[in-house]
């Protein structure tokens, strides 16, 4: 590994309950002399416990990040004081003065909250001032929701949501503008510092496959999602920064990688260089060292066609897709928001399957969902035995909180909301089941990811193109290797075979 991120609700204060003299900058300096780390990262800073010789450590330690992340949340000195952050915009105002005259090219990155109960007008201009004030070079601009057992749940004056949302927007707007003139000043510099989506990195579970976010956002307001509240509008990351993360991950001997996105399918719209998802598969698909490309989630509505050319004839692009259908009823469909109806969906099916052999599709589907009657359920149950899932996971739909869908009339009860989601899930087991029991006898590549968890000596398991699990036996230590593995047995959710030497 070449960088470490170290994490903390508050690393400021880390050492504090220990009995050794330590600081975090102390820490800073230790990891600095260690040979072979090339950069440390670190969040999140609170501002009341941000520490000056912090400054100092960010300024001669060459292997701490030029970047500082410290959630500002607001800037109206009411709202604060009612958060109980511990600071006022003064004091925070003069923690950044004294980053940014004693740091060259340094980044500060922030949190933000709106709609914080009794956020007045006024206070929230204080906000958009304070934004203006000090070009963050990105806000993580959040809606205030209320959390069981949290104090500010029980404040009154409430905020409403369409208000939320008006703010929440205006801000956003605002970064954006203050986001793309900072770096339109980085277009002529020769060092540019490096600037990620995201200021936290994805966990990576194995030294096998990777997973990597490609976009972050949404814009399709699906009544039953808060996504576009909370994340904001679609940003994608740009393809050069995604080449140079899968190239670095070669040299770390992944095999795999996973591309995240909460609609896949629009990357690259919001980019000025002329790119689609497909173009960035081809990119991909052409780096030597990578074996397998998998990607998800594909929104139905923005469904490309030439991605299944893509898939077809990118040897290294999984034959497995991921199409949400939610559910087969045009009028729940609707009242969702998802903007296709069940035809517009199934030709997508039938395409996919006319053009790719052997294509493993799944889906996501949501049982009880406001106003779903016994008729739209069935209407799902059809299509299921239709289409044929190699795959479902399947959810009960449930209020979440500024989600336009808990608003909704009609809402399903509990207990009926069970009874369905038990005859979906009965039915795709009898599916999935009769899919893997055509595969009996037949011989597959396996990515081989895992040892046995259940301590059964020997035993490994992978996964095939098409994304389906295989176990087997083997004295030899397989993991990361892509082996054959004929198919001997199979259940509903898994593949048994064996060894191909």
């Amino acid at each position: 590994y070449k960088e470490v991120f170290l994490l903390g609700q508050n690393v400021n204060s880390y050492g504090n309950d220990l009995s050794q003299s330590v600081t975090f900058s102390k820490l800073l300096e230790l990891l600095n002399d260690i040979n072979g780390i090339e950069r440390i990262r670190f969040t999140t800073s609170h501002p009341k416990d941000f520490s000056f010789d912090l400054i100092e450590i960010i300024k001669n330690c060459n292997k701490v990040c030029n970047h500082i992340h410290l959630p500002i949340q607001s800037a109206s000195n009411k709202i604060l004081k009612i958060m109980n952050r511990k600071y006022d915009i003064i004091y925070y105002k003069n923690i950044i003065k004294e980053i940014r005259n004693n740091i060259d090219n340094i980044a500060i990155t922030t949190d933000v909250m709106v709609g914080f109960p009794g956020e007045t007008e006024d206070d929230f201009l204080d906000t958009l001032r304070a934004f203006k004030e000090i070009e963050f070079d990105e806000a993580y601009t959040f809606i205030y929701s209320n959390r069981e057992n949290a104090i500010a749940s029980l404040l009154p004056d409430q905020v409403p949501l369409e208000l939320k949302k008006e703010r929440l927007w205006k801000l956003i707007d605002l970064q954006k503008e203050i986001s793309a003139k900072i770096n339109k000043k980085l277009d002529s510099c020769e060092n540019t510092p490096e600037f990620s989506l995201d200021h936290l990195p994805i966990k990576r579970g194995s030294k096998i496959s990777a997973w990597i976010q490609i976009m972050r956002g949404c814009n399709n307001y699906c009544s039953y999602c808060v996504v576009p509240y909370t994340r904001g509008p679609e940003q994608s990351r740009g393809v050069s920064e995604i080449l140079s993360e899968v190239n670095n991950l070669v040299k770390n001997k992944y095999k795999e990688v996973f591309l995240l996105g909460q609609n896949v399918n629009s990357y690259g719209n919001d980019l000025s260089q002329s790119v689609t998802f497909s173009k960035l598969l081809e990119l991909l698909n052409d780096i030597n060292g990578i074996e397998r490309i998998r990607f998800t989630t594909s929104h139905p509505k923005d469904f490309s066609f030439d991605l299944i050319e893509i898939i077809k004839n990118c040897n290294k692009v999984c034959n497995h897709i991921h199409l949400p259908i939610q559910s087969a009823s045009n009028k729940i469909l609707k009242i969702m928001n998802r903007k296709y109806d069940i035809i517009y969906y199934k030709n997508i099916i039938k395409e996919i399957r006319n053009n790719i052999d052997n294509i493993a599709i799944t889906t996501d589907v949501m049982v009880g969902f406001p106003g779903e009657t016994e008729d739209d359920f069935l209407d799902t149950l059809r299509a299921f035995k239709e289409i044929e899932f190699d795959e479902a996971y399947t959810f009960i739909y449930s209020n979440r909180e500024n989600a336009i869908a808990s608003l909704l009339p009609d809402q399903v009860p509990l207990e009926l909301k069970k009874e369905r989601l038990w005859t979906l899930i009965d039915l795709q087991k009898e599916i999935s089941a009769k899919i893997n029991k055509k595969l009996e006898g037949k011989t597959f590549e396996v990515l081989v990811d895992k040892k046995s968890k259940k301590h059964i000596e020997n035993q490994f398991s992978g996964r095939t193109e098409t994304n389906k699990t295989v176990v087997f036996t083997n004295k030899q230590d397989l993991l990361g290797k892509i082996v054959k593995v004929k198919i001997i047995k199979s259940s509903a959710w898994t593949l048994y075979g064996e060894l191909i030497e």
